[in-house]
């Protein structure tokens, strides 16, 4: 499920337009490497998503995407498994659905990527995000 969700999430980035780099490595602070399930970028937007099918990992993968300085996005199969990892990331402390950490559903991304656009035009938000 993973696998087909993240290949799905990639075809929804790419017709929108941006470029993607599926299982992107990324140095962690303690120099060791780990990986980003997507990288997508399209102009100076860039995003980090992961996909989620328990919340199992749901904190390593907020604490790995922090020092990128970009959004993290994750990407879940249902309702279940998001109610999930908000309740995980809740209890953790960490905020949900803010401008850093927001939870999809696949049917849901076409509309966070044009909302997500939108609230970057509104808001002058042209520079690039440090990646």
């Amino acid at each position: 499920m993973h696998n087909h969700l993240a290949k799905e999430a990639e075809l929804v980035f790419k017709r929108s337009g941006f470029e993607v780099t599926p299982e992107c490595g990324i140095a962690l602070e303690n120099g060791r490497i780990d990986f980003v399930d997507l990288l997508v970028q399209r102009d100076d937007c860039w995003i980090a998503c992961e996909v989620e099918t328990t919340s199992r990992n749901v904190l390593s993968n907020v604490i790995k995407a922090k020092p990128l300085d970009m959004p993290l996005w994750i990407l879940v199969p249902n309702g279940k498994v998001r109610s999930a990892v908000q309740r995980r990331l809740r209890q953790a402390g960490q905020s949900v659905d803010g401008d850093k950490v927001q939870i999809f559903l696949l049917g849901q991304l076409p509309k966070a990527i044009s909302d997500y656009f939108s609230r970057r035009m509104a808001t002058g938000k042209t520079g690039k995000t440090n990646r």
